[in-house]
């Protein structure tokens, strides 16, 4: 089996080769968890979470991307500028770890 390097291109302008045994390969990376939206019920709110790469990642085109699943978390409406509106949902990120499976094509 041939070894190739992926190039993986980090937020900070900082290159950084993750070494791969071939084709068909997959690479597991930590992510952390996005906030997308949320759903106001009451004085409570429900978060919506989608895990992303902790860095900005460059990946090839066809590689294929499987993340943790989407997550919802409950926490307390906060109100800013506007006492009467949630603006923010105080809910806590997941108790998931966020986890990017990325398979390099054959």
């Amino acid at each position: 089996m041939s070894s190739c390097r992926t190039l993986i291109a980090l937020a900070a302008g900082t290159l950084m080769w993750v070494s791969a045994a071939g084709a068909g390969e997959l690479l597991e990376m930590q992510g952390r968890w996005e906030r997308t939206t949320f759903i106001q019920t009451n004085v409570l709110c429900q978060q919506t979470w989608q895990c992303a790469p902790a860095e900005d990642t460059v990946l090839g085109d066809d590689w294929e991307i499987e993340r943790t699943k989407t997550q919802l978390t409950t926490g307390a409406c906060i109100a800013q500028g506007n006492p009467a509106s949630c603006t923010i949902c105080g809910a806590p990120e997941p108790e998931v770890a966020c986890v990017l499976t990325v398979t390099i094509p054959d």
